[in-house]
């Protein structure tokens, strides 16, 4: 017979697994995961992430434009409209150097518009952010260009999780084949002003990548050889530079397709930077995304491109024109912009006949290769029956 403290200790435990019963309630059966499978759980998970980081850099760059154009604006004019900032305990030789090379980029060009301020920062990555919050990083640099109050501007700000004064002298700021290039999508600006309200438009939505580059009679900077567009069985070659069907069809020489690669949804073939631009006061990025044009690779000098061929007269009636991206370059250059494309992507690539024909050389080569299979099948055959 139990005792009264055996009764006491019954009690007791039947207590406490009734209240475990009632807070800690079994979990239930889940079935063991496949291979690769991924909960609805953790896509809900990934995607408040992204949501998340992306409102934290939207804040970020609200901040940034507010703080930096404020003091490009402010920049005395002894220092010619130009504010160079960089983060405290940033400084010394690679900083002049910096600053030198910027100067002597500055006089080296033929005309400019002291009219529009320009500024080039050093920016830590997490800088105005909100503390604790998710943030995504990459190196690049973003544009911000346009007018406060009346007044224009250029900031250029070179984006960094680590920033150090070498950041100021290596990478996409460098000399690259002994060339200059820190004005980048501030120099069409800084030598012309700001664009008219006719191809502004375009320009805002991912125009500016386009005039980033410098332009240079150097054969072998990016120049692809023209050779057979198809191999055997109509394989392309270079089937990495196709990857839409107005890049395929600009191939086959249509010049509304080449037209269309420049001025048709270039923030949405600019990847994550152009959701930048969409999202936020972020007017342009460095080209780190390519622009799907045959045969340029990033295509950040097809305005150099233009510039050069027409000169700057020509492009300075293009760039403030009232009117459309299309018509404004017809009337400043004397052909159709579709037209003009197709004539530089041919300098690179041979453009291929529309249609499904293969050319000679790909047709002759696959049926060699047909011919010689059934022969080999053939071949093969005959030893069977012998045997």
């Amino acid at each position: 017979m139990a005792s009264g403290i055996e009764r006491w200790f019954a009690v007791v435990a039947l207590l406490c697994a009734a209240v475990a019963m009632e807070l800690l309630p079994p979990r239930p059966w889940q079935p063991p995961r496949k291979h690769g499978e991924v909960l609805p759980q953790e896509v809900l998970r990934a995607e408040l992430i992204r949501r998340a980081v992306e409102a934290n850099q939207r804040l970020e760059r609200m901040r940034w434009a507010d703080s930096l154009v404020a003091l490009t604006l402010a920049a005395p004019a002894d220092d010619d409209g130009v504010r160079i900032g960089v983060p405290e305990g940033i400084g010394g030789e690679r900083v002049e150097r910096f600053r030198s090379n910027l100067r002597a980029e500055l006089a080296s060009l033929d005309r400019r518009d002291r009219r529009v301020n320009l500024g080039f920062f050093l920016q830590p990555y997490d800088f105005g952010s909100v503390p604790g919050a998710p943030l995504g990083w990459r190196n690049a640099i973003e544009y911000y260009i346009g007018q406060r109050e009346g007044r224009p501007y250029c900031v250029a700000v070179m984006v960094r999780r680590h920033p150090t004064a070498e950041s100021l002298v290596e990478g996409e700021w460098a000399r690259i084949r002994g060339i200059s290039n820190i004005l980048g999508q501030c120099r069409m600006p800084a030598r012309y002003g700001m664009p008219g309200p006719g191809i502004r438009p375009w320009l805002d939505a991912g125009g500016y990548a386009l005039g980033e580059g410098l332009y240079t009679e150097n054969p072998g900077s990016g120049v692809r050889p023209c050779v057979p567009a198809r191999t055997l069985f109509g394989l392309r070659r270079y089937f990495t530079e196709i990857p839409s069907v107005d890049a395929e069809r600009c191939l086959a020489g249509s010049p509304s397709a080449c037209k269309e690669l420049l001025t048709g949804g270039l923030l949405e073939v600019l990847g994550p930077s152009g959701k930048l631009i969409a999202t936020s006061p972020v007017t342009s990025v460095g080209m780190t995304w390519p622009v799907p044009l045959p045969g340029w690779g990033r295509a950040h000098t097809v305005l150099a491109r233009a510039e050069a061929m027409y000169g700057t007269e020509a492009f300075a009636r293009f760039w403030r024109s009232d009117a459309p991206v299309d018509d404004a370059f017809r009337a400043a250059f004397g052909v159709d912009l579709g037209d003009w494309v197709l004539a530089r992507v041919s300098e690179r690539v041979r453009i291929t006949r529309a249609g499904p024909a293969l050319s000679t050389t790909a047709l002759l080569g696959s049926l060699l290769v047909l011919l010689l299979a059934a022969g080999v099948g053939v071949a093969l055959q005959r030893t069977r029956r012998v045997g």
